[in-house]
């Protein structure tokens, strides 16, 4: 019921445009001269309704990435919220004129890491409810290292268990809903960033099947994939995210 004659108006086909970048920038003090090809890569058809960026050991100076990220989008957009842990970032961007059907933002944070004072990996989320569908987005650094697959695994369970989300905002998935999942709890989740899994492959034989596929044939390389066979295996309750590629 809310706002139906604007969901009619802006929404008629009821699509959305989002679009979500992640990157991992290794602690770089300096940011690129123009974030052009991160957010407005030359293939894009179109511009979208939301921007979220995740970044992984971000730069020192978050306010200058927010800051740069804004005048990349320019004024037609709006930050409708930014949150952070550690050198973890997560910054929400929608269309200015859409911001009044969006509900108020809440976000949380998890760290993985034994330390919790070193917040280098773990991971942030934020959600809000749009037009009354509810959408949680989380950014995430798993642990590093190629045989420490079973590692990855427990920050995975760790983060849908202690994300507490969500607070304020109301339980969308009553029905399904569950205490120890917090992808249960909303309607749409995207689930994006570095989580560190790799392929099962010395390098030689990585650049071997490369030279021997076509361009952008993926499947080869996907056979030795760490996390699509975790995901087959059942050890990720991959039904209802949208994970991102992560090589």
């Amino acid at each position: 019921m809310l706002g139906a004659e604007e969901l009619d108006r802006y929404f008629p086909d009821r699509r959305v445009g989002l679009y979500i970048a992640t990157w991992n920038m290794q602690g770089e003090r300096g940011l690129p001269t123009n974030l052009d090809d991160l957010l407005l890569p030359t293939d894009s058809e179109f511009a979208q309704d939301f921007y979220i960026i995740g970044v992984q050991e971000g730069c020192p100076d978050r306010r200058e990435w927010e800051t740069r990220l804004q005048e990349t989008l320019g004024p037609y957009y709006v930050m409708l919220y930014a949150a952070s842990h550690g050198v973890l970032y997560l910054t929400v961007f929608v269309r200015r004129d859409l911001i009044w059907f969006c509900s108020e933002v809440e976000h949380a944070t998890v760290t993985t890491r034994i330390i919790s004072q070193i917040k280098t990996k773990g991971a942030v989320g934020i959600a809000f409810t749009f037009f009354g569908t509810s959408f949680l987005f989380i950014t995430s650094h798993f642990t590093s290292g190629d045989a420490k697959v079973y590692e990855r695994i427990l920050d995975y369970n760790k983060i849908v268990e202690a994300l507490a989300l969500p607070k304020g905002l109301p339980d969308t998935n009553p029905y399904r809903s569950t205490t120890s999942d917090v992808t249960t709890r909303f309607d749409q989740v995207f689930w994006f960033g570095d989580f560190n899994f790799r392929l099962s492959k010395d390098r030689v034989d990585v650049e071997t099947l490369m030279n021997h596929t076509g361009a952008g044939n993926m499947d080869t390389l996907l056979e030795h994939d760490q996390l699509s066979k975790e995901m087959k295996d059942g050890m990720f309750a991959c039904r209802r995210l949208n994970l991102s590629e992560h090589f």
